[in-house]
């Protein structure tokens, strides 16, 4: 069990025991965690892995919170977020966009537009460029990792933690990505394609009023739940519509009514509420279409 005496002063300062974890997710369910603490700059960050690490304690590192559900008990687990240090966006020399882990993905987007480069297929999608990289962010055959050039990151290989740069190469699996030794993303480095910038800033308004079209926006809810299913001519959404599921509710879980692969916490949903319709949602179309559904979310403590 790691103390947090342990820590130095302004790591006691700036962690939080027994927090609760609904607070960082965009969903706004989840028990406690054994530690939260925001980690600002890149020392502080291999001093509280390695502490960490050193003292068999689990831990996960949360980016803006919009794709993860927590479980509702007590999560022994610490929470990691990143801070300033890794909350930034350099253009070098072209075509090569360095951004820390921690910058927000929509600032990305646009500073990129205003500097001719076409993410604009991200646009609307929530959360940090780290994130983005974890889930391999995208949309209509477009990727973010397609661009992915160089990553940054802390290894974790038995006790020993390791401050590691590699050139990455097809990295472009559906909505994943892996690197076997990663335990923390913090840098990654993209190579982006020239475009009209005025033809960038109308896609992402197009992309924009797509989303508030079809999704859910200001509800509370998770993204996505599941995955598209590869090979498959219809995507999730319309298979869980098809299935008659669109706005039927368990708990405080609902499915919307908006975009069916969207679960709500609409009514102070617990946890438990979101798992066992996801469940329900699982058996209904593995009974109508003889699919097998992967979460998108990413689930803690289940």
């Amino acid at each position: 069990m790691i103390k947090k005496e342990m820590f130095d002063k302004n790591f006691q300062e700036n962690m939080v025991l027994n927090f609760d974890v609904s607070s960082l997710t965009s969903i706004g369910t989840g028990g406690k965690c054994l530690y939260f603490l925001k980690i600002e700059n890149r020392k502080s960050l291999l001093d509280t892995v390695t502490k960490l690490t050193e003292n068999s304690v689990k831990f996960i590192v949360i980016a803006s919170g919009t794709n993860i559900l927590f479980n509702d008990g007590f999560l022994n687990i610490a929470v990691l977020k990143l801070g300033k240090e890794f909350n930034y966006l350099r253009f070098a020399k072209a075509p090569k966009i360095i951004a820390g882990a921690a910058c927000n993905l929509q600032r990305f987007i646009v500073d990129c537009a205003r500097h001719g480069y076409d993410f604009s297929f991200l646009a609307g999608i929530p959360g940090t460029v780290g994130g983005a990289v974890m889930g391999n962010s995208g949309g209509n055959d477009n990727f973010l990792n397609d661009s992915l050039q160089e990553i940054r990151y802390l290894a974790v290989n038995k006790n020993k933690v390791e401050d590691k740069t590699i050139e990455i190469k097809n990295a472009s699996q559906y909505r994943s990505f892996h690197v076997a030794d990663l335990a923390v993303l913090t840098d990654i480095i993209l190579q982006g394609e020239k475009e009209d910038r005025e033809l960038i800033f109308k896609k992402i308004r197009e992309n924009i009023k797509i989303k508030k079209d079809k999704q859910p926006l200001n509800s509370k809810n998770a993204g996505c739940f599941f995955k598209n299913i590869k090979g498959c001519h219809l995507k999730t959404g319309e298979m869980i519509d098809k299935c008659g599921l669109k706005n039927f509710s368990y708990g405080g879980a609902r499915i919307s009514n908006k975009h069916a692969n969207f679960l709500e916490n609409h009514s102070n949903a617990s946890s438990k509420d979101l798992l066992i319709l996801s469940k329900i949602i699982k058996y209904f179309v593995k009974s109508g279409f003889n699919k097998e559904l992967e979460y998108e979310v990413s689930m803690i403590g289940f």
